[in-house]
């Protein structure tokens, strides 16, 4: 075996995540490969946090957090020098020798192929979007004679954690009609998550 600290010949590559057992193995320096891919954040990340992605393959949560996935895929970019807020996008480093190629552009089992991922999005936000519209119209009462006002009235009162009901009763989230539904687009729509318990609710009438 070589004495060279750079000998790529030696028997182990780096691997971070792992503790070093035999010195004698490893490289004295290495350079490694990291695969990344851009992603948004659904709730505030700590730098080098552990997450997982949605089904979508484009929205991260910390491991643990998101609903039906038990598993981390990689960390939060180490090197941020402050957390990643609601709706921002960061890098996300996957671990190490999970990615099932690699040539500048991987694939990985938790995310859909680019092209995929990007038309699903588009299909996705577009059935949200005309599902909002018709509930601002027909549920809530927002201008009903102009569908366009009602949804960007909406939209624009969802961002502030607001619902406004216009010409009928309405007080409280139990008044709310279909709130999973309405939780479940309006998410998909503003791209991050939906609390209706931090929403104040007013009665325009």
């Amino acid at each position: 075996m070589s004495n060279n600290p750079f000998d790529r010949n030696k028997t182990k590559e780096a691997r971070l995540g792992e503790l070093i057992t035999e010195l004698g193995e490893q490289n004295q320096r290495d350079a490694i490969h990291i695969a990344v891919i851009p992603v948004k954040a659904r709730e505030r990340l700590r730098p080098g946090m552990h997450v997982s992605i949605l089904h979508d393959g484009t929205n991260a949560e910390a491991y643990g957090d998101v609903a039906g996935s038990t598993t981390a895929v990689g960390i939060v970019d180490p090197f941020l020098p402050k957390t990643v807020e609601i709706g921002q996008t960061f890098w996300l480093c996957l671990y190490q020798g999970q990615v099932t190629t690699l040539r500048h552009e991987w694939t990985h089992p938790a995310f859909p192929a680019v092209d995929k991922v990007d038309q699903q999005s588009r299909d996705d936000r577009a059935a949200s979007e005309e599902w909002l519209r018709n509930y601002a119209s027909t549920k809530i009462k927002i201008y009903e004679e102009d569908s366009d006002v009602a949804y960007k009235t909406f939209l624009e009162e969802l961002k502030r954690n607001e619902i406004y009901w216009y010409g009928t009763d309405g007080s409280n989230v139990g008044d709310l009609e279909d709130a999973d539904e309405l939780k479940r687009h309006a998410e998909i729509v503003l791209g991050r998550k939906i609390d209706f318990g931090e929403f104040s609710f007013h009665c325009g009438c």
